[in-house]
């Protein structure tokens, strides 16, 4: 009898390992790609700057739109479309220089269409400005 119990909970582990992650999506909007990220989060430098690659896992180019960017921040990458495949583009992130001192968080939502949407998590510790007096 426990050896029958055994086999069923052992098939059922076995069923569900096997067809759950076949049935589920990060977004039924994804077609042939999905939008992918180097990091989820990103930590800007002492000088305000930093950068993420974006790519597409899957075949096809896929134009990027941003649609949610904190008002500190700027997103710049070398590619004048706007567009991205497998092989990845660098997206260049900087924080607005004339900031006040002080911890700054915002998230920055990319999408393109038939590849789903992907966010960032961007931080950025200003230091006060130290004047020397002489």
């Amino acid at each position: 009898m426990m050896a029958n119990v055994f086999l069923v909970v052992r098939s059922f582990i076995i069923l569900c390992i096997l067809i759950v992650p076949l049935s589920c999506t990060t977004d039924e909007n994804v077609s042939d790609g999905r939008l992918q990220l180097s990091s989820i989060k990103l930590v800007l430098g002492e000088n305000g700057r930093g950068e993420v690659v974006i790519s597409v896992v899957g075949d096809g180019t896929y134009t990027l739109n941003f649609t949610q960017i904190p008002e500190w921040l700027s997103v710049g990458y070398n590619n004048s479309a706007g567009s991205v495949t497998s092989n990845g583009l660098t997206l260049d992130i900087v924080a607005d220089s004339s900031l006040p001192a002080g911890t700054y968080t915002g998230v920055i939502a990319i999408v393109a269409d038939g590849a789903g949407t992907v966010s960032l998590t961007v931080e950025y510790n200003k230091q006060a400005n130290n004047l020397a007096i002489s």
